[in-house]
């Protein structure tokens, strides 16, 4: 089947659906790159009742070694339609390869926003703190009391 598909992409059988097109664009994902990843790739999920046409999900690197999925149709048309095509997040892909469960990758998101949530409270403390000079942490809470919202309307 892989064989197929990189036949066809060697001799230029394939096209670009309009999704596919937009997300190269947004991506900076150009054709030559694709062709790249298809011919080193390997398919890593299979879509046998997909909405239109049974289709294949392909993992594979461009010569500078950039990491790409690239979702077609069937070799069996007279052009492969490329549906879809994206570099793959590390957060909801093993190896790249293999699809992390969900309660993972809500966790990874977990962990990213307490991270920045962190950040963001320690810069908004350095900057309460910013000028106390022997004032001790109290000059800095009344500056970041400020911040806070009030309890009671009109406080």
């Amino acid at each position: 089947m892989v064989d197929d598909l990189r036949r066809k992409f060697e001799t230029d059988q394939f096209e670009f659906s309009k999704h596919a097109v937009d997300q190269s664009i947004r991506r900076h994902i150009s054709v030559q790159e694709v062709r790249e990843a298809i011919v080193n790739g390997e398919t890593i999920e299979e879509y046998p009742d997909d909405k239109y046409w049974p289709g294949y999900l392909i993992y594979g690197r461009t010569a500078e070694g950039r990491p790409l999925h690239v979702q077609c149709s069937h070799p069996a048309r007279p052009l492969v339609k490329i549906v879809t095509l994206y570099e793959p997040d590390p957060a909801r892909w093993i190896d790249l390869r293999e699809r992390r469960p969900k309660w993972v990758r809500w966790r990874y998101k977990l962990l990213a926003w307490n991270a920045s949530w962190t950040v963001g409270l320690f810069l908004l403390f350095r900057w309460a703190n910013r000028k106390t000079t022997r004032k001790g942490i109290g000059a800095a809470r009344a500056r970041m009391r400020d911040f806070r919202p009030s309890r009671r309307p009109g406080r």
